[in-house]
């Protein structure tokens, strides 16, 4: 509320993003895929690529996405890979607390409109876009927006059940516009004695029936770790995904909790 500005609004047009095709798995079930990446090696290519490890892990998602995908490949209306990506706004506006404070940008890739014919093709648009919507005025437009929805005298008339009703139809549409969702949370701080008995860390992101996929990335010492939540009965993109940074000549291992098999 102390930086959310009234005369702020979002003025982008929201669009319906591609919705990643497949069968579904059974009900309750979740496919964990975690690909454990080098650090040292991930930031010798991103440095190469004068990108940050976000942005190129964006743009590797995006391109295995667009790998798999076949609404692209026939003669339909083309609809953008949208990657929505939070972000940390105590980065960008001064705050104190200890509790969630962030937002997010949404990465909206059209293969075809935009040309994108290689990876480093899309990697070069997801880095303009991120230095397009990652500036303190489009981020605050985005946060405002969003404020100015619970602070408006109607919606607060509302009785909370009928809210609650509404919030949840509401959200049946609105994720009809996210292909999938990226978090990463960056480097885990831990106190010293305590490291002998910690590997890694894991971050998992529960996917839904139109989010059929969410990925998420933490690191600690040496690696990274890039975890794929799944709802679908293959693991294509996950493939994909390990075979370029494999290509790339990046020491990725993966583990699983052995729903599928990424590994053929």
């Amino acid at each position: 509320m102390k930086n959310y500005d009234k005369k702020e609004k979002s003025k982008e047009k929201k669009k319906k993003a591609y919705i990643i095709k497949g069968k579904k798995m059974g009900l309750g079930i979740i496919a964990a895929t975690h690909e454990i990446i080098p650090i040292k090696q991930l930031k010798e290519i991103c440095k190469q690529k004068e990108a940050t490890i976000t942005q190129y892990l964006t743009a590797v998602l995006i391109y295995s996405i667009n790998k798999q995908d076949t609404n692209l490949k026939t003669g339909k209306k083309e609809k953008p890979i949208k990657v929505c990506i939070p972000v940390n706004l105590k980065k960008y506006f001064p705050s104190k607390t200890m509790s969630n404070f962030f937002s997010y940008i949404t990465v909206e890739a059209y293969i075809k409109k935009d040309n994108l014919k290689t990876f480093d093709d899309i990697l070069n648009f997801v880095k303009k876009d991120f230095e397009k919507r990652l500036t303190p005025e489009e981020i605050n437009k985005t946060m405002s927006t969003n404020v100015k929805l619970g602070t408006n005298i109607f919606i607060k008339a509302i009785p909370l059940i009928l809210k609650n009703t509404l919030v949840r139809l509401s959200y049946i549409e609105i994720r009809k516009y996210t292909t999938t969702t990226f978090s990463n949370i960056g480097r885990m701080g831990i106190i010293g004695k305590y490291k002998d008995y910690i590997e890694s860390f894991w971050m998992l992101i529960a996917p839904e029936p139109v989010e059929k996929i969410k990925c998420s990335a933490c690191s600690f010492e040496d690696n990274i770790v890039f975890t794929f939540t799944s709802i679908m009965q293959n693991a294509k993109i996950e493939r994909t995904f390990y075979e370029f940074l494999k290509g790339q000549g990046i020491n990725v291992k993966i583990e699983s909790n052995g729903v599928l098999n990424v590994i053929s």
